[in-house]
């Protein structure tokens, strides 16, 4: 329910807390990419609608099994608490009959989408940047790294994959956009985290609790191949970041969740007992085994918890 980092504010003991400003979208929603729903290969999809503000955003939905929409709201709040380079967002208000339109669409090509799980109407939608550059391969992710105005930045995607358990950070989840100061696209921003808890179903998410392995696929391996003895205390510094969240701003996450979606309390419950638990022990396994190029003993095996 907030509308942007940019509008969050700190509190003397440095907690973030949300301002909450609810946008409502046009009457008619305007679905951009030439007013089609974008449907990804493995059947997830979303929309781009245009707010009262003239601004984009992306909206994921939930299925019965796999709740995107409420997954990027998680790594949306984690990441912001963070500093991570996530996307500005909003909790967006759909009129009743739009909404109904576009979920009894959505469910004639997607059998198990999920049309009851919306509180009043609202949904999470990351901030659209229509200019942006997605990457096209592993190795473009290196060059959009290289020429990215906020390179530390980038290495926060490391602790904050691994503790949310996000597998899916392929090339084409990483961009670069365009501030209001830039002349082109210069600032790395993390994207999709509609398949965090390794994609697994919300009714097995224990299953996820204690799992700290690193990630095996190649993309993966050349993500971690980025990292040195010098990059990795930037990993290190944002995992002490993630691990210094309080469990009352979690507890915050708990209470949204359960104000803008139904029935789910239970499990909302058990996600924040889960999200506890991992950023207490993110620092202890963000240890430099994933990086074969951290080879200093005092970076890969500290357990010092201050910066």
């Amino acid at each position: 329910m907030w509308k942007s980092i940019n509008n969050f504010r700190r509190t003397s003991d440095k907690i973030y807390i949300m301002k909450y400003e609810i946008k409502k979208v046009w009457r008619q929603a305007k679905l951009k990419d030439r007013d089609s729903y974008k449907k990804s290969e493995d059947g997830r999809v979303f929309i781009i609608i245009e707010t009262l503000d003239r601004k984009l955003y992306q909206v994921k939905f939930n299925t019965i099994e796999t709740r995107g929409n409420q997954n990027e709201l998680i790594t949306h709040f984690i990441g912001s608490n963070m500093d991570a380079p996530v996307l500005d967002a909003a909790i967006i208000e759909f009129s009743p009959r739009v909404l109904s339109t576009i979920l009894n669409n959505l469910s004639k090509k997607i059998i198990n989408i999920d049309k009851e799980c919306y509180k009043q109407n609202k949904l999470f939608g990351i901030e659209w940047h229509e200019a942006a550059r997605f990457a096209s391969s592993e190795d473009e992710v290196k060059y959009y790294h290289s020429i990215c105005k906020n390179k530390n930045d980038f290495f926060a995607i490391f602790p904050f994959d691994q503790a949310l358990r996000n597998h899916d950070r392929y090339y084409k989840n990483h961009i670069i956009i365009k501030r209001e100061s830039d002349a082109k696209p210069s600032h790395y921003a993390s994207i999709d985290g509609d398949r965090i808890f390794n994609s697994t179903g919300w009714d097995k998410l224990e299953s996820e609790k204690d799992r700290f392995d690193c990630f095996a696929r190649d993309y993966h391996k050349k993500l971690y191949d980025l990292i040195d003895n010098k990059s990795f205390t930037y990993v290190r510094k944002f995992a002490v970041k993630l691990h210094n969240i309080k469990n009352e701003t979690i507890d915050l996450l708990n209470e949204t969740m359960n104000e803008n979606y139904k029935d789910l309390k239970h499990q909302h419950s058990i996600i924040s007992d889960i999200l506890k638990y991992r950023k207490e022990r993110v620092i202890e396994h963000c240890n430099g085994k994933c990086y074969k190029k951290v080879t200093q003993k005092r970076l890969s095996e500290s357990g010092e918890y201050n910066i």
